[in-house]
């Protein structure tokens, strides 16, 4: 009879350590069901991630074509404007020598914010005779004028009316013909 009870008792002391390693496996299995349940979870979030990528790629792909279309068509654009730039300054360029040659007519910047006018061929007798005055617009918008070789009458007059009409080549010709006045009076 004790033989029996202590093989009872061994058989209990297994039961209680098999029932053991059975809850540590049932936990073990419970942790294990829960991960994998997150991976397949996270498996699922990312295949629907990778069923976009082809779409988003798509998209994007047009989004840089357009952008890149737009920023040719913009470059196109200001290549045109230069050129047109560069012609007009070529144009300008030409006028000025034009000026500068036939008619006698040159326009330098004194200071910031002054243009000197210088003037030749006025003088029938001495061409290259200067003829000069500066210009400016003062801080109410209003022409001025200073420093005339030689002094035009009427001068007060002229500015009042290129102040008035803002025509600043009708004044410069006007000043001309006073030039002119004055030097083939002498």
């Amino acid at each position: 009879l004790t033989s029996a009870l202590e093989k009872l008792k061994i058989l209990k002391e297994k039961e209680e350590t098999l029932r053991a390693e059975a809850g540590a496996l049932r936990q073990t299995l419970n942790n294990e069901k829960s991960e994998l349940e997150a991976t397949t979870s996270e498996i699922s979030r990312l295949s629907a991630v990778c069923e976009l990528i082809p779409q988003k790629l798509k998209h994007l792909t047009k989004a840089l074509k357009d952008e890149r279309n737009a920023f040719e068509k913009e470059n196109q654009d200001c290549n045109r404007v230069e050129e047109a730039v560069h012609a007009k300054m070529t144009e300008f360029k030409n006028g000025r020598a034009v000026y500068e040659t036939r008619l006698g007519l040159k326009f330098a910047r004194v200071q910031e914010e002054k243009l000197k006018i210088v003037m030749t061929n006025i003088q029938k007798s001495n061409p290259e005779r200067i003829f000069s005055f500066t210009v400016y617009v003062d801080s109410e918008d209003m022409y001025k004028v200073e420093e005339f070789d030689p002094h035009v009458p009427d001068l007060d007059a002229l500015v009042s009316e290129l102040n008035t009409s803002n025509d600043f080549s009708r004044f410069v010709r006007s000043i001309r013909q006073q030039f002119c006045r004055i030097a083939n009076a002498n």
